[in-house]
């Protein structure tokens, strides 16, 4: 069990972020071969996995890559859809993704630019959509109303 944690904790000291590449190179291998020697069949595994990536991991590493914003979105998305208990369409599922995500734009996803919400007044649902997409007009420079 300690083997275990100490190789746990010196692959997680490598990854941490404090060592330049050559020192991760050089301390990636000697952890697989650690790994190796261990005798404990998941570090083996771990160990032969590092090795047949090795070149992947490092070119991550020296680049800053990782995938934790995606992993995070994934799941959103995954509980978004779970929480729905469905949609009739895909369009509805992505509008309420987009609805919860961070973004810098604060427009709707259903709602180009140029159309107006107005549901005033409206009690059929079927009278709100048609209310929804009328298209406000807006003045141009060769508009009488500008003059």
């Amino acid at each position: 069990m300690w083997r275990a944690y100490q190789l746990k904790e010196a692959l997680r000291a490598i990854f941490g972020g404090d060592l330049n590449n050559q020192d991760v190179a050089h301390m990636l291998n000697r952890w697989c071969s650690w790994a190796q020697r261990s005798r404990l069949e998941p570090f083996i595994k771990t160990g032969r996995t590092i090795r047949d990536h090795r070149k992947g991991i490092l070119a991550a590493i020296s680049l800053g890559i990782n995938n934790g914003r995606i992993e995070g979105l994934n799941n959103r998305v995954r509980l978004i859809v779970r929480r729905g208990h469905g949609f009739h369409t895909a369009h509805a599922a992505l509008a309420l993704i987009l609805l919860t995500s961070p973004s810098q734009n604060s427009k709707s996803p259903t709602q180009p630019a140029s159309h107006k919400v107005d549901t005033e007044g409206a009690r059929h649902p079927k009278a709100a959509r048609a209310q929804r997409t009328i298209q406000c007009q807006l003045p141009t420079a060769n508009s009488s109303s500008l003059r």
